[in-house]
């Protein structure tokens, strides 16, 4: 029996191709992948195939019998990982290379092994109050605005695709909307375009600070807002939300304080000001606030107020929070999604799918 891995590294929001040969016809194989994240802590995703006639298996060709994701599934073994410890905390990877141990086993033959490197883009340099990853000369830059600390393995992983991005996290609260207008005229120093890539309440601050019209060329907010809340951003009337009634999920609060339209029309955002095409992301089924319907408010007005540049917001029925370059490059383990809604397999394909528009949208702006 032969475990046949492909030649490496590959980028990390790439399939990796697998295949086993030399089984018997119907000979049980199970397939074992495991990556360590940063802190060193193992993950591990598992399937168990039946040999087809000609004594191979091949994960992107054949249904497994039972496996740690469900049915048919091409990248099944990349995005299923489950940490070994159950006490492990959400996964992380450091920008650089990523080990992947893959091992093949079946009760009549010796197991075999392979080693795949998966590289999530270059390790940046100190930039202001973040880290810059370098892409291709003349391709634009991206900021991406973290929403819960620097978002590195994003920015890494843009900058592989040739866009030189900006990591900066969101800085304590409350913000003025002035402070993104600098960084963004910092970055335009040195290139001709600039994106503005942000999540969650980030995405909402982003939204915010656009309207002021600072150098821009497009935005893309992820699980994002249309709305403005409270006490977050320096100058800015929003929605007051109550967090002391939450008896389940965060996201009933957000819903509670816009269920009465006055409170509501207090805190839109005045997107049609924003000079730069715009993409919004969004879940159906965020946990933390109902990012779909946040963001077709924002769509809603455009359509009412008129509109200059283009905008697109794209929803996914079965995803939750974790969309963009923030905690959703394709392939990474999506377990621990806790409180912030999607299922697994659905969160990984609305992730690949995410990542794929925003590639496109900054491509065409170039």
């Amino acid at each position: 029996m032969r475990l046949i891995a492909p030649p490496t590294p590959l980028p990390f929001d790439q399939p990796v191709p697998l295949r086993v040969e030399g089984c018997a016809p119907l000979d049980v194989v199970d397939l074992r992948a495991r990556l360590a994240d940063r802190k060193g802590r193992p993950w591990e995703a598992w399937a168990r195939f039946a040999a087809q006639s000609d004594g191979t298996v091949d994960p992107a060709r054949d249904t497994p019998l039972e496996a740690s994701y469900f049915g048919f599934d091409p990248v099944g073994l990349l995005w299923s990982m489950a940490p070994l410890d159950p006490q492990s905390e959400p996964f992380e990877l450091e920008p650089g290379p990523a080990r992947m141990q893959l091992i093949a086993s079946s009760p009549h033959h010796e197991a075999c092994r392979a080693e795949v490197t998966r590289l999530v883009g270059r390790s940046g340099e100190a930039f202001g109050a973040g880290e810059l990853f370098r892409g291709q000369a003349g391709r634009g830059a991206v900021l991406l605005l973290g929403s819960q600390g620097l978002p590195r393995e994003g920015a890494a992983m843009l900058a592989q695709h040739g866009l030189t991005s900006w990591a900066l996290a969101l800085p304590p609260r409350p913000v003025p909307l002035e402070w993104l207008s600098q960084r963004l005229t910092e970055l335009a120093r040195d290139h001709q375009q600039v994106h503005l890539c942000a999540t969650g309440r980030a995405g909402e601050y982003a939204l915010l600070a656009a309207t002021r019209r600072p150098r821009l060329d497009t935005l893309a907010i992820c699980s994002g807002s249309g709305l403005a809340f409270a006490d977050s951003w320096l100058g800015v009337p929003g929605i007051k939300v109550d967090f002391t009634q939450v008896k389940c999920l965060q996201r009933e609060a957000y819903e509670a304080a816009v269920a009465d339209r006055e409170h509501r029309d207090v805190g839109r955002i005045p997107v049609e000001k924003i000079e730069a095409p715009l993409l919004l992301l969004s879940g159906q089924q965020d946990g933390y606030w109902p990012a779909s319907a946040f963001s077709e408010l924002a769509m809603q007005r455009l359509r009412k107020v008129g509109q200059e540049f283009p905008a697109e917001h794209v929803t996914f029925e079965q995803a939750g929070h974790l969309l963009g370059p923030e905690r959703g490059v394709p392939h990474r383990p999506t377990g621990f999604l806790a409180d912030l809604g999607g299922r697994p397999a659905h969160q990984a394909q609305a992730q690949r799918a995410c990542w794929e528009k925003l590639l496109s949208f900054f491509s065409a702006a170039n």
